[in-house]
Order: C-alpha cells, then sequence, then structure tokens
C-alpha cells in the first residue's frame, strides 16, 4: 500500500454522523470520484456503514443525491478535458473515456437520459403505451390505430 493511500485510511475517522465528515465525503461525490472506490479508501467498513445509512436517513439520502447529481455534471464536464486532450495517437481511448462517462450519466441521471421513442415531447419522461387487447378488428389502411399514451409519473 502506498504511503499516501495508508494516510488517507488514517487521516479522518470515518463516522457519518459527524457533519463535518459528511460534507468533505459529498464534496469528493460531487467531484466525480468512483463512490465504491472512494467508501473503500477509509478505515471501519464505511462502504457497509454508508448504504444502511442511505437506506435508513431520508435526509441523509437526500444529501447523497444531491452530491451524486453534481458528480454526474462533473463527469459530463470532464468529457469536454478529455477530448481537448485527445489526438491522433490516443484517439479510440480517449473515444472509450467519454462514451464511459457519458454511458454512466445517462444512467444515473435523468438530465443526461437519451430522449426515447416514445417520448411525450413537453417534459422529457417516458411516455406509458397502453395496448387494449381484445378481438381483432378490420383495420383498412387508411384507418388509425387507436393508441393511448399515458406520461409516467416521475
Amino acid at each position: 500500500m502506498t504511503k499516501a493511500k495508508n494516510h488517507q485510511l488514517t487521516k479522518e475517522p470515518s463516522n457519518l454522523d459527524d457533519r463535518e465528515f459528511v460534507g468533505k465525503l459529498c464534496a469528493e461525490i460531487a467531484s466525480g470520484q468512483n463512490l465504491k472506490k472512494l467508501l473503500r479508501s477509509y478505515a471501519g467498513n464505511l462502504e457497509n456503514k454508508f448504504w444502511i445509512k442511505v437506506y435508513n436517513d431520508e435526509a441523509f439520502a437526500r444529501l447523497i443525491s444531491r452530491a451524486r447529481s453534481a458528480g454526474m455534471d462533473n463527469l459530463a464536464l470532464e468529457c469536454l478535458d478529455i477530448a481537448d486532450s485527445s489526438d491522433e495517437t490516443n484517439y479510440n481511448s480517449k473515444k472509450l473515456q467519454i462514451w464511459t462517462r457519458q454511458w454512466l450519466c445517462s444512467k444515473l441521471s435523468p438530465r443526461y437520459r437519451d430522449k426515447g421513442l416514445l417520448d411525450n415531447g413537453e417534459t422529457n419522461q417516458p411516455t406509458e403505451l397502453i395496448v387494449r387487447w381484445g378481438k381483432p378488428k378490420d383495420i383498412k389502411s387508411s384507418e388509425a390505430i387507436d393508441i393511448e399514451t399515458k406520461a409516467l409519473d416521475a
């Protein structure tokens, strides 16, 4: 283990009830750091304690959610830095780094999701498609198919 890594394990207490520690943890999450690696860098099985607190404490969960949202913004902005540092020798590796960050942001943050095929056009929310099953109708080519759409509640 490197000296810096060992220093970080003992640098701060890993007490999730300490407001100052939680503030520093949220700042690190908001900077876009890998949450799993970050939690494992602290001593005292912080990862397990962290997820228990997220599930049991709604205010703490909202605080972490805000930090993770800021982290997604940071990852999206990081794509610009990666693109600016690319050249013809490292193009493919930089492309993979950008694609990975884009994919992660699209899965974890609603702001970065691609518009779906069934988008209702107003709020970029997913749309539920309701199809009524029954006896088949004879549909003429000029007759419209009756399909009801309903926006999902967020």
